[in-house]
């Protein structure tokens, strides 16, 4: 991994290439330069000894020396490949370790308010950010500068290409796009539970409150049933309605030999406190 600083090093020398860093032949004789512009970065990329020598700090050197191993390995392998004629000659550029490096080393020659990033990374980032957390990506995002969009790009990435679920919508009409868009019209349904902490907040694509628990009618959620602008109205929920500590789900698996996820067709909160007419109902 590389920091800011390593990224500096290679920009002040006008490395902004992988064949420019891996002709390289001594990335750090730049700093024995008496130059009043490099002082900031020598002090803190390197180490001052006592008899005023520098020395550059050994996390530095190994992360670079890393990545120009790593680099060489993959010219090397490329190099190694027999050659099909059959095959596209575009199929080893199109990998996504090539798209990865090039997508970094393309925002590493722009200013950080103008990194861009193709379909292909955000997918990537955002899956990234869906299975590490919030504090896996930051972690990323500091140690690989330019590598990875800032999280209110992913929200806006994640809002064009991403259906937003209402609590306790029954999304039917997707159902059957989703059934005829894989041909396939038999299905299993499932209902199931699981446990959640128990949190209020305000949605305000919908202008609800999600959290409490929701009324039935006729087995199903009333879909956004906590709208108010009275906080005194706010108040008496919070002191007179329970709070979700479950999350009700229903999903839809369809029976075909094709390998499809099931379908997500319903979610909301409840406390397992359910009458017999309701399930009935539903």
């Amino acid at each position: 991994m590389t920091s800011e600083i390593e990224v500096e090093i290679l920009k002040c020398q006008g490395i902004n290439n992988i064949p420019a860093l891996l002709r390289a032949r001594d990335l750090y004789s730049i700093f024995k330069i008496d130059s009043e512009e490099l002082e900031d970065l020598r002090n803190r990329a390197c180490l001052k000894l006592k008899d005023g020598e520098y020395m550059i700090r050994p996390a530095i050197k190994d992360n670079l020396a890393y990545c120009i191993n790593e680099f060489k390995n993959k010219l090397n392998e490329k190099h190694s490949q027999p050659e099909h004629p059959d095959q596209n000659s575009n199929t080893q550029d199109d990998s996504f370790m090539i798209t990865f490096i090039k997508s970094l080393t393309d925002n590493m020659n722009r200013s950080k308010h103008c990194y861009q990033y193709n379909i292909n990374m955000r997918r990537f980032t955002s899956c990234v950010y869906l299975l590490g957390g919030r504090n896996v990506y930051q972690f990323l995002k500091l140690n690989l500068p330019g590598a990875f969009p800032a999280i209110q790009t992913l929200d806006s990435y994640n809002e064009e290409y991403c259906k937003r679920i209402q609590e306790g919508e029954f999304r039917f009409e997707d159902l059957e796009n989703y059934s005829n868009k894989i041909n396939s019209f038999f299905v299993y349904a499932s209902e199931d539970c699981t446990r959640v902490v128990s949190k209020v907040y305000y949605d305000a694509v919908s202008n609800s409150f999600v959290g409490f628990c929701s009324t039935f009618n006729n087995g199903l959620p009333t879909v956004r049933q906590y709208q108010t602008n009275d906080f005194f109205q706010l108040e008496e929920w919070f002191e007179s309605i329970e709070r979700s500590t479950l999350m009700n789900i229903f999903t839809i698996q369809h029976i075909t030999n094709k390998g499809v996820p099931p379908f997500l067709l319903s979610s909301f909160g409840t406390n397992n406190k359910l009458d017999s007419i309701s399930v009935f109902h539903r």
